[in-house]
């Protein structure tokens, strides 16, 4: 697949949907690719897959880094059959098609190896794409909140604190900033899944006594500090990232009002993110619109019953100073 205006192919990505929440998989999706190319873009869009175009593609690994989506593969052409050689099996509805793809891929001198993690998808539509990356929720149980010995209800289960880090861009060595890190379930996963370089502040005695405990279960390094998210023991421009679930309802042992609290946290987060970065937070509230920052995204995602909980994507208005 080619763009127009490209003087040359880009390496098409295609990632398979999570239909709970279309649009919220459609952004996990496009940040990745822009972890690898930031003209990353979508060139085809179906309801149940999304094609993203980008070109530094053999260097980077993070375009695979799903959490919210299901799967994704890179788009066959003639250019890049040499990708399959690590090819397992063939996957389709129907064994004409199976047989026919097999067929092709023993022309191209294809191994078809079974112990290879790697699939094979041919759709009805004759597209052939490399499965790079299939999401499984049982490969998480041994980080699931029940399963850590510093347990607290509504923790975030890993799969979506690892959204939340895919969404604010966090990549391997970034400086990650969880200043509600209750028992450090975001900074677990941005140091096992993203390999960020963690730090977390914690208000509360007990909580933070839980967090350490977590900490040295996984066998973690990032840091963690008591103190108050409203005053942020760090210099200005210190973090490529931040990611939080802010506190909320009875889930929290907060004592002030909560739109004071969030006022007092965004201006102390817009004083230590760095300039063009991102903070991406969970929250109750659906009119959120904290002073300081762009919202570049906003997302409702169903916990349970009546509640509905928000994430948004937050960037610093300030500019960078050359």
């Amino acid at each position: 697949m080619q763009e127009k205006g490209d003087s040359g192919s880009k390496v098409v990505l295609v990632y398979w949907l999570n239909l709970t929440n279309r649009e919220l998989s459609i952004a996990e999706a496009l940040s990745l690719a822009k972890m690898c190319d930031v003209n990353a873009r979508i060139v085809k869009e179906e309801n149940t897959k999304v094609y993203i175009a980008i070109s530094k593609f053999k260097e980077c690994d993070l375009a695979y880094r799903i959490a919210f989506n299901k799967k994704v593969g890179i788009l066959l052409t003639k250019n890049n059959l040499y990708d399959l050689n690590n090819a397992v099996r063939v996957e389709s509805d129907s064994l004409h098609l199976k047989k026919k793809a097999i067929l092709r891929l023993m022309q191209q001198n294809v191994k078809l190896d079974p112990n290879s993690s790697i699939v094979v998808y041919v759709s009805a539509e004759h597209e052939y794409v490399l499965i790079k990356r299939i999401y499984k929720e049982a490969e998480f149980k041994e980080r699931h909140p029940n399963a850590r010995p510093g347990f607290m209800p509504f923790s975030l289960k890993p799969r979506i604190a690892q959204l939340l880090l895919n969404l604010a861009g966090v990549i391997p060595e970034s400086k990650l900033l969880d200043p509600f890190a209750g028992v450090g379930g975001i900074l677990i996963e941005g140091e096992l899944f993203a390999h960020a370089d963690g730090y977390g502040i914690e208000l509360y005695n007990d909580v933070l006594w839980k967090a350490v405990k977590n900490k040295f279960h996984y066998n973690c390094r990032f840091k963690l500090i008591k103190g108050d998210a409203t005053f942020l023991p760090f210099h200005h421009n210190s973090f490529d990232a931040i990611v939080s679930d802010l506190p909320y309802g009875r889930s929290s042992k907060q004592r002030k009002h909560f739109d004071e609290l969030y006022d007092s946290f965004f201006k102390e987060a817009y004083e230590v993110v760095k300039p063009d970065k991102y903070v991406v937070v969970m929250v109750n509230d659906p009119h959120l619109n904290p002073s300081y920052f762009e919202t570049m995204g906003k997302f409702g995602l169903y916990a349970h019953r009546s509640l509905t909980r928000y994430i948004y994507i937050l960037k610093s208005k300030k500019q960078n100073k050359r």
